[in-house]
């Protein structure tokens, strides 16, 4: 029994090296050094404030996330969709209120997108095709900046690659259109209306056919 699960680890090894490197490229890319640097600007300071508020039980709700305003009063913030800073807020409850982890949710979802940019590409175009756009995809300067950073982007842009791969599949069963809306709802709860693009570039895809 253990002779055929080596055997079956092999030829996964085999038959999905690719993925594994662009799985391995992907964590070094995002991960490495990702908690050296203080935070950023503003937008990564905010979004770790109001997290870690929920980790250090300060909010008084939650499911809410507070700040303090000018006059010191605590008020809820309401400024953007909740998931991604639950993420972190959850990140920071496992390894400490740090840059870290503020930044790791972010830098795994990037790791996430990679993946789904090589499946997409190998799926549509081969082989080839998938690890040419994967490696590309890891060599955009902004995105891998901000996936490097506690900000909401690489995880709206992965649930919206995820709802794009369910399509590719749309025609096989019925529970992938399900995924599919699933994942623009949960891509909805990172960052809102961004998500409507991928439905809008589908409905394009589907004319022009």
């Amino acid at each position: 029994r253990r002779l055929k699960r080596v055997e079956r680890i092999a030829i996964f090894m085999r038959r999905e090296g690719m993925l594994l490197t662009v799985i391995a490229a992907g964590l070094v890319v995002f991960l490495v050094g990702l908690g050296s640097t203080p935070l950023f600007d503003y937008d990564e300071a905010t979004y770790a404030d109001v997290a870690v508020k929920l980790v250090n039980g300060v909010a008084p709700d939650a499911l809410t996330f507070w700040r303090y305003d000018a006059s010191g009063t605590l008020v809820a913030w309401f400024e953007k969709p909740p998931l991604a800073l639950w993420l972190q807020a959850g990140s920071m409850a496992i390894f400490g209120v740090n840059e870290f982890a503020v930044r790791l949710p972010s830098a795994l979802f990037g790791v996430g997108c990679a993946i789904f940019v090589y499946l997409i590409g190998r799926r549509l175009s081969g082989e080839v095709a998938g690890t040419a756009a994967a490696f590309a995809f890891l060599t955009v300067p902004f995105f891998v900046r901000w996936a490097r950073e506690g900000r909401l982007d690489s995880t709206v842009v992965f649930f919206m690659l995820l709802a794009f791969w369910w399509w590719l599949d749309w025609d096989r069963s019925r529970w992938r259109r399900y995924a599919l809306w699933a994942a623009l709802g949960f891509g909805f709860l990172a960052k809102s209306a961004v998500v409507a693009f991928v439905p809008v570039t589908i409905a394009f895809a589907l004319f022009i056919w």
